[in-house]
């Protein structure tokens, strides 16, 4: 939307190719956001400037943690989690003993519904496993 247009000029706001850029990565609140590739267009556009907003900011949240489910059916363990967390990988480890050495679980995953499925032999041992974001 564009305020301050004099009634009779005909000047539209195109917004192919912007974009909105934070001025941090990190999360947090009323972090500074700049604008650009913004331009006017029409018969009176000469007679305006785009200016940017002043404190124009968002906030950068942390999305919640997908919910994984663990069930038995012996000997295997299945794991699961939604199909929506697609940045997500399953790691495993057979000690907690710091610094844990944790590593990719290579099981095949399959799409049951709308949840990843992991089945594991739980006949090889102890493991711990861990769903790991990667951004």
């Amino acid at each position: 939307m564009l305020s301050g247009v004099l009634a009779g000029d005909s000047v539209s706001l195109d917004t192919n190719g912007y974009a909105a850029n934070f001025a941090s990565a990190s999360v947090g609140h009323d972090i500074a956001v700049t604008v650009s590739g913004l331009t006017l267009s029409g018969p009176s556009a000469g007679n305006y400037a785009l200016t940017q907003p002043t404190n124009l900011s968002a906030n950068i949240t942390l999305a919640a943690p997908p919910i994984v489910r663990i069930s038995a059916n012996k000997p295997n363990v299945i794991i699961s989690w939604p199909t929506n967390a697609s940045n997500y990988t399953l790691e495993q480890t057979a000690n907690l003993t710091r610094p844990a050495t944790w590593s990719p679980v290579t099981n095949t995953i399959t799409v049951n519904g709308t949840n990843n499925t992991v089945t594991i032999n739980a006949s090889s041992g102890v493991r711990y496993f861990e769903l790991i974001g990667t951004p």
